[in-house]
């Protein structure tokens, strides 16, 4: 077996087919990204048994702080594996006209087994899924739907959700149009503009599995790139003329005498205006209206104030005294990018949060792996189901409370394992800052509130001579500054990283059921709903990324929207075969839904009765999460039990 021997500085462009590639730089090649999705590409081409060896399956290790290289694998497994993928690409590289990108049933299957040895039914359902090729446009599927000469449905928002239900309907053949508040598409990425905006989740992962994208760029990407994703996604799939911008919903009331949906709306002339819709799907999401802390005198300040998620980007910071309050994940971004520029920055914390160590969070993609992505057929597809796979599970087990455990600090040994894990980055992070040690080293369990990527650029942040980290309480706001302990600082801008008002969905418009009910009535501050989608007494209404569909240690929101609108969909299509017209879920399961659900969450370190957390509402339930995997998720999606529903 010959050594993998690579390049310490690898070029920063690589072009050409594969034939035009030199021996080191297929080795800088096949280097460059995790053994396993490479072996599952080459696979696919080839059915080369010797690629999917038993010797390379990823280890079925539960993850921790650190993600491991190539899944686990021992250096020298990794070596025989990379030293095959060579061997495969030198012979590939003399017969080009094999490098096609339709691998066979059976090869499919074989690298499912690959990837996810032992994987159920129902997973490997999931997986299959999540290759994908689902959607299939068809004038057909457009126009044989009984729904063609119906009242369409109202999309609310053209952000990742209202799309994934545009394109779902579309291809029910559903007429539809999508209302949206901005002048733009995107939601949360056309929104937010604050400098360091960026994922926190792998960008392969971040994206639908009907239309995978191969030139990201970068492994976390920045908000431009997410939001010009979205658009070509829009205008591939003819979304974006469906769309009517500046539009606002104002008020939704049920019509019971005719199982329809009135929509109030405002323009951005003020301008009044009245529809009627057979169904309302909500793409609003979880983090979309801005929350303003609760300290006296905030709104005196005279000098300019923005919420991370109303930032004024025409703004200079530039030799300004700044304040941000808020340690969470916008202020997390935003520091780093600012704190060079400005004259002095003070960074008001209230608790520290958990950093995962993430190496690559802020690099650009090499360029090896690129040529990869853009040369070998069907790479992108299986890294972005190798990514998939790794988030599935991702850090639950880590987070899983034992009734039986007494640690203050912890939930589980696991949990205490992967605390230590954290604690030891931080330690190693500010080692040379013991003043600030003490200050960044959270006193919650890991899991109980969101974890952050750092790269070391945090650190880097707060110990600049111009930075102060601030932990002592706030006490008020004046016209010219804050007041905190026994201190008080003047500023020209104050920065407010806070937070959304995350349980109040639905709740920047009124919403009128049956019998005159409106939605914020009948949860009375306690939003839930049946399979996170549906709620009783409001037929026909659809909430995509509601209650209790969030993420907090696995997986990508892009699958529970996707996932919940191919629900929707294939709903409405079926009531339609039923001859129904409106549909509702039973307070009984929808009681029943709600009670597995909260007995799930206080089994996460983030429903620990006490933790606080903005994943638990003011009755301290977590309104917020979803507890299961994603393969249950995925399951009580894509399947309609009738039972539960209430038709007419």
């Amino acid at each position: 077996m010959s050594e993998i021997v690579v390049e310490q500085n690898p070029p920063a462009e690589l072009t050409g087919k594969l034939a035009d590639l030199t021996d080191q730089d297929l080795r800088q090649v096949v280097c460059s990204v995790d053994i396993q999705p490479l072996l599952s590409a080459l696979f696919a081409i080839t059915e080369d048994e010797s690629l999917l060896d038993a010797d390379f399956m990823p280890p079925q290790e539960i993850r921790g702080a650190y993600l491991s290289r190539h899944g686990g694998l021992a250096d020298d497994v990794a070596l025989h594996a990379q030293e095959l993928a060579y061997q495969n690409l030198k012979r590939l590289s003399t017969t080009p006209s094999l490098l096609t990108d339709a691998p066979s049933p059976r090869s499919v299957s074989r690298i499912i087994d690959f990837l996810a040895p032992e994987a159920s039914p129902a997973y490997i359902d999931m997986i299959n899924h999540e290759i994908g090729g689902n959607i299939v446009r068809t004038e057909e599927s457009r126009t044989s739907s009984s729904y063609a000469d119906r009242l369409p449905v109202l999309i609310v928002g053209a952000g990742v959700s209202g799309i994934a239900a545009a394109i779902q309907l579309d291809q029910a053949g559903i007429p539809y149009e999508i209302w949206e508040k901005n002048n733009g598409l995107g939601g949360t990425w056309w929104e937010n503009v604050y400098p360091g905006c960026r994922l926190d989740t792998p960008n392969f992962a971040y994206s639908y599995s009907f239309a995978q994208k191969k030139n990201w760029g970068e492994f976390y990407s920045q908000q431009p790139s997410i939001r010009d994703y979205l658009h070509e996604v829009a205008e591939t799939f003819e979304v974006e003329k469906r769309v009517k911008y500046g539009v606002k919903v104002t008020r939704l009331e049920f019509d019971e005498s005719t199982n329809s949906w009135m929509a109030f709306s405002e323009n951005n002339l003020g301008e009044s205006v009245k529809r009627v819709f057979r169904a309302v799907i909500s793409g609003t999401g979880q983090l979309n209206q801005p929350k303003y802390p609760e300290i006296r005198g905030l709104f005196e300040f005279e000098g300019l104030m923005m919420h991370s998620a109303q930032w004024k980007p025409n703004e200079s910071l530039e030799n300004k005294g700044v304040a941000v309050i808020g340690t969470g994940a916008s202020a997390f971004q935003i520091v780093p990018e600012i704190a060079a520029q400005v004259d002095r920055l003070d960074v008001y914390q209230r608790r520290a949060p958990w950093l995962l160590p993430t190496p690559n969070y802020k690099n650009k993609i090499s360029a090896a792996a690129q040529w990869l992505f853009d040369h070998l057929p069907g790479f992108s597809r299986w890294f972005r189901l190798w990514q998939f796979i790794l988030s599935v599970e991702a850090w639950l087990p880590r987070v899983t409370v034992d009734p039986h455990w007494t640690g203050k600090k912890s939930v589980s040994l696991l949990n205490e394992e992967f605390r230590q894990e954290l604690e030891e980055h931080l330690h190693e992070e500010f080692a040379d800052r013991p003043d600030l040690l003490c200050k960044v080293v959270p006193d919650y369990p890991p899991g109980t509130k969101r974890m952050l990527r750092d790269d070391g650029s945090w650190a880097s942040a707060l110990k600049r001579d111009n930075v102060r980290l601030i932990t002592d309480p706030i006490h008020s706001i004046d016209h010219k500054g804050i007041y905190f302990g026994d201190e008080y600082s003047s500023y020209d801008v104050i920065i407010l990283a806070t937070g959304f008002k995350a349980d109040e969905f639905l709740g920047t418009f009124e919403v009128v059921g049956r019998n005159g009910l409106t939605l914020e009535e009948y949860w009375q501050g306690d939003a839930r709903a049946y399979k996170t989608i549906q709620v009783p007494k409001f037929p026909n209404l659809f909430i995509l990324l509601g209650p209790n569909a969030g993420l907090a240690a696995n997986g990508s929101i892009v699958f529970m929207c996707e996932s919940a609108a191919e629900y929707v969909s294939t709903l409405l299509s079926q009531l339609s075969l039923k001859g129904a017209t409106a549909v509702e879920p039973s307070e009984d399961a929808y009681s029943r839904f709600s009670k597995r659900l909260d007995e799930e969450n206080r089994r996460r370190a983030w429903g620990v009765e006490g933790a606080s957390t903005w994943y638990q509402n003011r009755f301290g339930r977590v309104s917020q999460n979803w507890p299961f995997s994603l393969q249950h998720y995925y399951e009580i999606t894509h399947r309609i039990d009738w039972e539960d529903l209430k038709i007419s």
